[in-house]
């Protein structure tokens, strides 16, 4: 009896989880490759055609594994941001305090003069 219900249950299971998608593919369902998605994590991305593995019950069990074309929405890569140098940061401070330096310095130049 026990080991009639444990091939049951495996025979079961089995059956059930070849009937789940795979992720992010239900997006893309009713879509055309190219068109705009998004991920089930909630990131914008794009429909891609990619070959999945799927269980095969046309043989009987247990089941082959057999490579499918599905539409997949794949994450769009962020657009990069380009940090400026460090040295350029670093030129851009030294002439904002040569200015004021300038600046301090005329101010001098005045007040000796007026005075």
């Amino acid at each position: 009896m026990t080991r009639a219900l444990l091939v049951s249950v495996v025979l079961l299971t089995g059956h059930a989880f070849a009937d789940i998608p795979p992720d992010n593919s239900s997006q893309c369902q009713s879509s055309t490759a190219g068109s705009a998605c998004t991920t089930d994590d909630g990131a914008a991305g794009t429909c891609v055609a990619q070959m999945v593995g799927r269980l095969d019950y046309s043989d009987g069990v247990p089941p082959k594994t057999k490579q499918v074309q599905m539409l997949i929405c794949v994450a769009s890569a962020p657009a990069t941001v380009r940090a400026a140098p460090p040295f350029l940061a670093a030129g851009l401070v030294m002439l904002a305090m040569l200015a004021l330096i300038g600046v301090k310095l005329a101010g001098r130049g005045r007040r000796s003069a007026t005075a």
